[in-house]
């Protein structure tokens, strides 16, 4: 009787676990402490990072794609032997469909998360199983399970907060939720659901593998740019990251791997510091730009250096970054060199490594 009523307990436990999506998040731990198991050393950058991750993107899409086909194949062919005998094969057929549509979204999310840290090592990324906020904050924002509100401001400072201001426990259920609700609408129709669950599983696949590059290219560039600033001047690194948030915004709003990188910076500081922070990413562009005259002259360039990366990280420069760039580096009294964006612009299109 006690085994039975653990069982119970499991099953139940396992129900509730699925509904809030806190699966989820053991997943993404569960996955990220494989992954580091596994990876031989220190991280280091690829020679060829661009063109490992669209092989990484196109396996996994590939692999998402076959689930949820075979998930889809289940669903329709468990109704249809179901409508075929009025429904007495539904004891067999409900079941079996439930737990294709489950180990499609849990096969699945394992898929994503190791090709997140795949694409992320790459970059010399690692993730911290103990500590998988930064890669909460990406899926929240990459799947679109945190978002930008309705009449929310104009840069995307809400969405920032909502990344921010929620424990990486409350994000990755929220993903979690959100790919129970995707899996669900997807197959809930069962011939539609053939025809549509691994084209849609490609593509969200596929979806999320580029924004991992975007996010893993600047990341590198920025911590490789910032790394003597935090050494020798961590004074300095609230008003550096106050510039990127004007960069990341002045061609308007937050980008999702642009939110995610913010996110990751703001995650670093002391709580009280972060959320002090958090407050001045509105739209003082001018008030930013008067306070850039606290940087002592030795670190001027350096400081300037960030912002260009920033600037050129997304490959495509608007001419609203070009300007801004230009004022901070007049009100530095730095002139960079000729043609810096644009090389820099054109080795993270091409390479996606600024050095």
């Amino acid at each position: 009787m006690s085994s039975l009523a653990a069982l119970e307990a499991d099953a139940l436990h396992r129900l509730r676990s699925l509904a809030t999506g806190h699966w989820f998040h053991s997943q993404l731990v569960d996955t990220v402490q494989s992954y580091n198991a596994k990876a031989v050393g220190e991280p280091s950058v690829s020679a060829e990072p661009l063109t490992a991750a669209r092989r990484i993107i196109k396996k996994a899409s590939v692999q998402a794609a076959l689930l949820g086909t075979g998930a889809a194949a289940i669903t329709t062919g468990g109704a249809v032997l179901t409508g075929e005998t009025h429904g007495i094969a539904g004891l067999v057929a409900i079941p079996a469909a439930g737990a294709a549509m489950l180990a499609d979204l849990v096969t699945r999310s394992r898929v994503t998360v190791r090709m997140s840290c795949e694409i992320a090592g790459l970059f010399g990324i690692r993730f911290n199983p103990e500590d998988p906020a930064d890669l909460a904050q990406l899926h929240a924002v990459a799947s679109q399970s945190v978002q930008q509100p309705e009449g929310g401001d104009s840069r995307g400072h809400d969405l920032l907060e909502s990344l921010v201001d929620q424990h990486q426990e409350q994000l990755a259920s929220t993903v979690g939720s959100t790919v129970v609700t995707e899996t669900l609408v997807r197959n809930v129709i069962p011939v539609v659901g053939l025809l549509n669950s691994g084209l849609a599983s490609y593509r969200l696949t596929e979806q999320l593998g580029h924004t991992l590059v975007h996010y893993s290219r600047a990341r590198r560039g920025l911590e490789d740019a910032m790394a003597p600033i935090e050494r020798d001047a961590p004074q300095l690194i609230e008003l550096l990251i106050e510039g990127i948030w004007f960069m990341f915004t002045s061609d308007g709003q937050l980008d999702a791997h642009e939110a995610a990188i913010l996110a990751h910076l703001l995650h670093r500081r002391a709580s009280a510091v972060k959320h002090a922070l958090l407050q001045r990413l509105h739209d003082d562009e001018a008030g930013w730009i008067q306070r850039l005259a606290e940087v002592p002259p030795e670190r001027r360039e350096a400081f300037l250096h960030v912002l260009t990366i920033a600037s050129a990280s997304d490959s495509d420069v608007a001419e609203t970054e070009r300007a801004l760039l230009e004022r901070a580096a007049s009100a530095l009294s730095v002139h960079g060199e000729d043609g810096e964006l644009e090389e820099l612009a054109r080795k993270f299109r091409d390479r996606g490594l600024a050095a």
